[in-house]
């Protein structure tokens, strides 16, 4: 019987997105710093400017054979008014996080669970689908296991109107089929 793990890998500020060193995180908190697990009281986010961008991987560790069908959406939670997080199930980005609007084709994070996948799962060259290849695979032996997805890039936007005061908590959610 297959069985998953799966981890948020993030990287900041000197730390190159795709290399080993990149720092697991529990949470996802958006802020007007470039840190990992960050405290939002401690770096507020003034209405009509976004957060520093958090370049995410998803870690695949267990015993499985393959995982297909990723779809990552907001499965709970209310955004506040005016307030986004565009979302890249993609990225071929190397630079460090910063406060400039991402540019993605996907948008902004779906609300429900998409009919699409929209993780994207590599092997080999960047235009195959699949689990990523052998030289991505992490702090465990065997192709799968340690196993990342390509890197996502994650970012809160506010405009002028946006409320002051903490966001609301919101879960996302990682579909898939394993076996």
């Amino acid at each position: 019987m297959a069985s998953l793990d799966v981890k948020f890998i993030e990287w900041n500020e000197s730390q190159t997105p795709g290399t080993y060193d990149g720092t697991e995180v529990t949470t996802l908190n958006f802020g007007s710093t470039d840190t990992a697990d960050l405290t939002p009281s401690s770096a507020k986010i003034t209405a009509g400017d976004n957060s520093y961008s958090k370049h995410i991987k998803f870690q695949f560790s267990g015993s499985f054979t393959s995982i297909t069908n990723a779809k990552v959406y907001k499965s709970a939670g209310t955004y506040e008014s005016n307030v986004d997080i565009l979302y890249s199930g993609s990225s071929q980005k190397t630079g460090a996080p910063s406060q400039t609007t991402i540019t993605t084709n996907d948008g902004s994070i779906p609300t429900s669970l998409p009919s699409y996948n929209n993780l994207v799962l590599r092997v080999g060259s960047t235009t195959d689908a699949g689990l990523p290849n052998p030289s991505d695979v992490h702090s465990s032996p065997g192709y799968y296991s340690g196993s990342r997805s390509d890197i996502t890039v994650w970012q809160l936007t506010t405009t002028e109107s946006s409320p002051a005061g903490a966001g609301a908590q919101l879960t996302h959610t990682i579909q898939y089929d394993v076996s």
